[in-house]
Formats: structure tokens, C-alpha cells, sequence
């Protein structure tokens, strides 16, 4: 694999000057994205890529030195047409870079939740050494949101046991950020949602090699194990009113990396009739034109869907107002119906279209599919679905 290569362009201003920044940084995540995924290890080349375009500075409000907007709503629109590009051209740093952007976001503004100290120390970390965040939540538990990790109080700090699955990005991570309840606190109720951010390099913590899936095979996100891990003051906070569903946007990352998967696919696709296709009238077949127009017009449309709800999205949590909030997530529970359905369309007849030869191992076209439909599982299609009905039902 190639290394990753000097800054892109010019220096971005803001989220607008990244969107067209990302537009190159898919073309060359493209050309890497077959061996990422044969590989399935952490692609070291392809985020220094994608840092090295200018979209690192992404995680830096402006009033922390950084080019994003001081809230995060004014990006919104922006970034999610950014993470599609990086998905088109590979879905797996896609997913990492998304999780690693918005914690590192969320723990470096300076309006944030962590302490003054901690804070300059992470950034000064972030600055000077590169480092990046991974934000592990899952555990083996019958009810989402219900966690068994244990946030102790101890002089200075507090001590975290448990393990946390899916830790997307953690090979190349040096922060993980999770939830976890107290125990023993003496200001606060056992049982209270805390967040501890976690040094990986700390003895007590293991990270375990154990993601061996069939899609997103490079984000790493295997589990980690912390046993008796010390988190000093500062680092960790309470967040008792935390709702999954305080407001409509918050779902919109992995929504548009299945469209990246879809698009890229599509380029795939088109890539190999006008190019690789051993039938050489191809690119006239009027078969193989039919459905190549049907791709387009349903990827087209769900683009679309996505966009028009993203606004709305944005629009909705700005008003706190529930009732437009609760309008808003179901509009974006359509388009991700609209999006997984396209995208495993394109993904799963493509091969119908470019022939036996494109089964080739060589060509790995079958990751799309694979992509896709791992991460449409990632929040049920069924539940989507049943969601929206529940909204038309009211």
C-alpha cells in the first residue's frame, strides 16, 4: 500500500472548502480500497490521507484553533456530504474517521463537558501527536442504553471495569471514550450515566482482536477491556438526562456512509463496463444501459431524501421543539430506508451487470455488498421501518 501523501489543496477555511477537499480524497481512497479491505488491519495510509487533506482540522471548533463552526449544527449539512465522499471511496475509514471526528470534537471544544486541564492536555495531544479517539458504548446487554461498567469513585478519580464491543477505530486510537454507571460515588446515585475517558495505552486496558466480520473489515472495532483502569479528575463527567433521542441528527453519520457505499459501488460498476468488461459493446448493451440508469435514478433519490432530511434535521434540533424533532428523526429513518435499499440494489445485481469476470477476486467487487450490508444492520431496517409507522400512526 501506498503512502499517504502531502496536503491535497490549499489549507480549508471551513466545513464548505472540506466538502470539495473530499471529493479528491474519495478518488484516491478509491484506488486504495480493494487491498484495504483484503487486507482487514488498520489502514494507517488511508487516514494519514485523509488527515493529511485538511479534514483533520475538522475536529477543532475555531475558537479552539480549529476550522469548525463553534456549533456543531452550523456543519452538520457539510459533514455529512463530506463522510459520504470519504465512503465512496472507502467505507471502513469513513466509519473510523466519523467517530474519531465527532469525539474529538466534542471533547477538545472548550465548551465541553471534561475539565480545563484535561481538555488542554488532549489538545495539546491532538496537536502535537496525531492522536485520535474511538467512542466504544456497546456491551452484551438485552437493553440498548442499559450498561453493566462500572464507574467507581477513588481518590483523585475513579476506577472503570468493564468491556465495551464494536470500539470502531481503536487499532489506531489512543482515547476511547464510553458510558458506564457509578458505584459508590457520594454525591451521586449508583446507577447514574458517566463518561470516562480511557488512555489505551494504560496497563489495565486490553484490546482484543476479535472483529472478523464480512464487511468493514478495517475498522478495527474489536472490544476493549478495562480492568481496574484509573481515569484521573477531570476526564470523566456525569450525564444523568442523556437521551438517545434528544434530537434528529444524531443518527445521520452511519446513514451517509451507506450512501458512500452505494455511490462508490456505482462508480465500481460504471468503472468496469466502460473500461474492464470483456464483452466490448457493453458500454451500448441496452440491458446493461436500463440498469445502469435504474441504479443512478435510485441513488439519485436517495440522495436526495438524505439531503432534504438533513436540513430538516438541523432546522428541527435548532427549535427544540419536540414535536418538529420527533417529525424531523422520522424523516431521517425514511431516507435511511430509501439509502440501505438503494444501496444493496447497486451492490447486489452489479455483478449481474459486469459479468463472471467481475467475480474475480482481483477486482474484490464483492465488498460493497458486504459493506453495505453490515452496516444496514447496525440499527435494524425492520426497526427503521417500524419507526416510521409509528410517526404516520400517531
Amino acid at each position: 500500500m501506498t503512502s499517504a501523501p502531502s496536503r491535497l489543496t490549499a489549507a480549508p477555511r471551513d466545513a464548505q472548502d472540506c466538502v470539495a477537499i473530499s471529493r479528491e480524497v474519495r478518488t484516491r481512497l478509491a484506488a486504495m480500497s480493494a487491498d484495504i479491505d483484503r487486507a482487514g488491519v488498520y489502514p494507517t495510509a488511508a487516514m494519514e490521507l485523509v488527515d493529511d487533506s485538511g479534514l483533520r482540522d475538522l475536529a477543532l471548533p475555531r475558537s479552539a484553533g480549529g476550522i469548525a463552526a463553534d456549533v456543531p449544527l452550523d456543519d452538520t449539512e457539510a459533514m455529512m456530504q463530506i463522510i459520504t465522499n470519504i465512503a465512496a471511496g472507502e467505507s471502513s475509514v469513513a466509519q473510523m474517521w466519523l467517530f474519531h471526528q465527532s469525539t474529538a470534537r466534542s471533547m477538545l471544544h472548550p465548551a465541553g463537558p471534561l475539565g480545563a486541564e484535561a481538555r488542554t492536555v488532549l489538545l495539546d495531544r491532538f496537536r502535537h501527536d496525531g492522536v485520535r479517539f474511538c467512542a466504544p458504548n456497546n456491551e452484551h446487554s438485552a437493553t440498548f442504553g442499559r450498561y453493566e461498567m462500572e464507574i467507581r469513585r477513588a481518590t483523585g478519580g475513579v476506577v472503570v471495569t468493564g468491556r465495551k464491543y464494536f470500539a470502531t477505530g481503536s487499532g489506531g486510537a489512543r482515547y476511547a471514550v464510553s458510558f458506564g454507571v457509578t458505584k459508590d460515588f457520594p454525591d451521586i446515585p449508583d446507577g447514574t450515566l458517566h463518561r470516562v475517558v480511557i488512555d489505551l495505552d494504560d496497563p489495565g486496558v486490553t484490546r482484543y482482536d476479535d472483529w472478523d466480520n464480512m464487511g468493514q473489515r478495517s475498522t478495527t472495532s474489536g472490544s476493549l477491556g478495562y480492568d481496574g483502569v484509573f481515569v484521573p479528575d477531570g476526564f470523566h463527567y456525569s450525564v444523568p438526562d442523556f437521551r438517545w433521542d434528544a434530537n434528529a441528527t444524531g443518527s445521520l453519520g452511519i446513514t451517509a456512509i451507506v450512501l458512500g457505499i452505494g455511490l462508490g459501488a456505482f462508480d465500481a460498476v460504471v468503472d468496469f463496463v466502460k473500461h474492464r468488461a470483456a464483452y466490448r459493446d457493453a458500454p451500448q448493451d441496452k440491458v446493461i444501459r436500463h440498469h445502469l440508469g435504474r441504479f443512478a435514478a435510485s441513488l439519485a433519490a436517495a440522495e436526495a431524501l438524505f439531503r432534504a432530511a438533513t436540513a430538516e434535521a438541523v432546522a428541527a434540533d435548532r427549535s427544540g421543539d419536540r414535536d418538529r424533532i420527533a417529525a424531523a428523526a422520522a424523516e431521517t429513518e425514511k431516507a435511511k430506508v430509501t439509502i440501505v435499499e438503494a444501496a444493496l440494489l447497486v451492490t447486489g445485481e452489479m455483478h449481474r451487470l459486469c459479468g463472471g469476470q467481475s467475480t474475480a477476486n482481483e477486482h474484490n467487487l464483492d465488498r460493497f455488498w458486504r459493506n453495505a450490508r453490515t452496516l444496514s444492520v447496525q440499527n435494524v431496517l425492520d426497526v427503521a421501518i417500524d419507526k416510521i409507522a409509528g410517526y404516520e400512526l400517531r
